[in-house]
C-alpha cells in the first residue's frame, strides 16, 4: 500500500530536446532601478511602515536557518510555511526540515509547529535525503494543501502535498504531485517533467538541482471548473503550469524565445493572459516582464526590469496589478504596476532600501482589506508584517463585471465573464478566504471608500445563507459585515 506513493514514469522512445539560454535580443523597454527622487522617497516611508507594522516572527525558537516563506490567513488564524535547519546556520537542504505553523490572529505569539518531513525520513519505498522550498495553499474552505520539494537518496527530485484540516487542525497523508502534458501524467519529478515534455515534443531549457511551484494562485474559469495558475521551475526550465485540484498539475507554456531565465517565475492570470516575471541569470542585470495569451498561444515582448535576481510576486490590488521584487539587492524591494493591456506601459511605483534584509516577499491579504507581507531576514528569521499599501496609491474607479466566485490558495476570483477589451473585467477582483462560498455575484463597483478601507461592494446573483438576494455586501479581505441595512 504505502509503495503506491510513488508511481513509474511513462516509458518514451523519444529525446529531449534542450533549447539554449541566452540574454534577450528585442525587449519592449528596460525598467531601471530608482536610486533618488520622489519614488525611492516613498519607498522609504513604504519601508518604515513595514518595520513598524511588525506583526511576528514564525521560526521556531532553536532553529538554525530558515527560509521561502508563504502565509494565509484563514478565519482568525494565521498560518505559515517555510523550511528550517535546525542542526547548523546554512541553506543546507541535507538537514532541512519542511514546516506549517499556526496561531491566532489576536494571540499571534501562541504558535502551533508541526514538521511535515525531514531528511531521513521514509515516504513509500524511499528516503527523503534533501528538503527544499515549502509552500502553502488552500483546497476548499476546510482544507489547506503544504506543498514542498525534496530529494530521494536515488537522486530524483519530486514535489509533495501533505492536506491539514483546519477544523481539527490534523495533518492527513503523505502524497505526490502529478505533472501532466498533454494526455501524458508522471509523478511531479524532474524525471517526470522530462519525459512527459519529450514524449509531447515539446523542448525545455537545461534542468538541474530542485523542482520548484511557486505560491501564489490565480484564477481562470474554463468550461465551468475554477483552474488555479502557478509557476513551476529547475535551474533554467521556466514554465505556467495549473491544476484543478492542487495536485495535479497541467503544463501551459514556456516562454518561445531565447532567454537568460533561471529559477523562480511568478504568474498571474487575468481573463486570457497570464503575466509573468523571472529572474535571470547571474551574469544578467534583469529580470524579464511578459505575457502569454491563453487564447492566441502568443507571448508578448518582454520587458526587462533590473532585479538583482531574487524571487518576484504579483498582487491584485484595487483592481490593479503589482510586481513587487528586488530591483538593487535583496535588501530593497521594487514594486511595479503592470499595465494589463500593455505590459510595456508598467511603470515603477516605488523602490524601497528596506531596515533589514528581505529576501523573497510574499505579498497576501490580511484583515480589513489590507495587504501583509512575510519575508526571509538573513535566513534567520521568517518575518510577518502588514502593510496599508493603499496610502502609497492615488484614487482610482475601475468597474469590474460578474462572474464565477472560485476559489483556492486562500483567495476567492471573481470570474468567468471574458472581456477582451479589458483583462481586468475578465477575471474580477480578488476576494479573500471566508467570503461567500461559490456562486455567482456582480462586483458593481471598485472605488475608494472614504474611512471604509477602500472595499469593492457585491450584489449577488443567487442566494447565499443569511444574505439576501440583491443587497449590496460590503465585502473586506474577503469577509462580509452585513448589518441590518446592508450597510457595514
Amino acid at each position: 500500500m504505502c509503495n503506491k506513493v510513488f508511481s513509474k514514469d511513462i516509458e518514451t522512445t523519444k529525446e529531449l530536446v534542450i533549447t539554449p539560454g541566452a540574454p534577450i535580443e528585442k525587449v519592449a523597454k528596460t525598467i531601471p532601478a530608482v536610486t533618488e527622487g520622489p519614488l525611492y522617497e516613498k519607498g522609504a516611508a513604504f519601508a518604515k511602515e513595514i518595520e513598524e507594522q511588525f506583526v511576528s516572527d514564525f521560526e521556531k525558537p532553536g532553529d538554525k536557518m530558515a527560509h521561502v516563506s508563504t502565509f494565509l490567513v484563514v478565519g482568525d488564524t494565521v498560518y505559515m510555511t517555510y523550511y528550517a535547519n535546525t542542526k547548523e546556520p546554512s541553506e543546507d537542504p541535507k538537514n532541512q526540515t519542511a514546516r506549517l505553523v499556526y496561531a491566532p490572529v489576536d494571540d499571534i505569539e501562541n504558535k502551533t509547529f508541526l514538521d511535515l518531513q525531514t531528511t531521513g525520513d521514509v515516504v513509500g519505498d524511499k528516503v527523503i535525503d534533501m528538503v527544499y522550498d515549502t509552500i502553502l495553499m488552500q483546497k476548499d474552505e476546510d482544507t489547506l494543501f503544504i506543498l514542498w520539494t525534496a530529494r530521494t537518496t536515488e537522486e530524483n527530485y519530486y514535489r509533495f502535498y501533505c492536506p491539514f484540516t483546519i477544523s481539527t487542525k490534523t495533518l492527513g497523508k503523505v502524497g505526490v504531485n502529478r505533472f501532466k502534458v498533454g494526455e501524458t501524467v508522471n509523478d511531479f519529478s524532474v524525471s517526470g517533467i522530462r519525459s512527459a515534455l519529450a514524449e509531447n515534443d515539446i523542448p525545455c531549457k537545461k534542468m538541474y538541482s530542485d523542482i520548484g511551484i511557486m505560491q501564489k494562485l490565480s484564477c481562470r474559469m474554463e468550461n465551468g471548473v475554477p483552474y488555479y495558475y502557478s509557476g513551476t521551475y529547475s535551474g533554467d526550465f521556466t514554465a505556467i503550469i495549473k491544476s484543478a485540484d492542487l495536485i495535479t498539475w497541467e503544463y501551459v507554456s514556456q516562454p518561445d524565445y531565447i532567454n537568460d531565465s533561471k529559477w523562480e517565475n511568478a504568474t498571474f492570470v487575468l481573463g486570457d493572459k497570464v503575466y509573468y516575471f523571472v529572474r535571470q541569470q547571474d551574469t544578467n542585470k534583469c529580470g524579464f516582464l511578459t505575457a502569454y495569451d491563453l487564447k492566441n498561444g502568443t507571448w508578448d515582448t518582454p520587458v526587462e526590469v533590473e532585479d538583482c535576481q531574487s524571487r518576484g510576486d504579483f498582487i491584485l490590488y484595487q483592481g490593479r496589478l503589482f510586481l513587487f521584487h528586488a530591483p538593487t539587492d535583496r535588501e530593497h524591494i521594487g514594486i511595479l504596476e503592470v499595465d494589463p493591456k500593455d505590459i510595456s506601459n508598467t511603470k515603477v511605483v516605488l523602490q524601497a532600501k528596506m531596515h533589514s534584509s528581505c529576501f523573497y516577499p510574499f505579498i497576501q491579504y490580511y484583515q480589513d482589506g489590507e495587504l501583509a507581507m512575510s519575508y526571509t531576514v538573513a535566513r534567520q528569521h521568517i518575518r510577518h508584517s502588514v502593510t496599508a499599501f493603499h496610502a502609497t496609491l492615488p484614487c482610482q474607479q475601475q468597474r469590474i463585471h460578474a462572474g464565477v466566485v472560485g476559489k483556492a490558495g486562500g483567495l476567492h476570483h471573481a470570474a468567468g465573464v471574458q472581456h477582451h477589451d479589458d483583462p481586468l473585467k475578465s477575471c474580477g477582483y480578488l476576494l479573500q478566504q471566508g467570503a461567500l462560498g461559490i456562486g455567482k455575484v456582480e462586483i458593481a463597483l471598485l472605488e475608494d471608500l472614504p474611512g471604509k478601507d477602500h472595499r469593492p461592494l457585491i450584489r449577488p446573483l443567487m442566494g447565499f445563507d443569511g444574505i439576501e438576494i440583491g443587497k449590496a455586501i460590503p465585502v473586506f479581505a474577503g469577509k462580509t459585515a452585513v448589518g441590518d441595512d446592508g450597510g457595514i
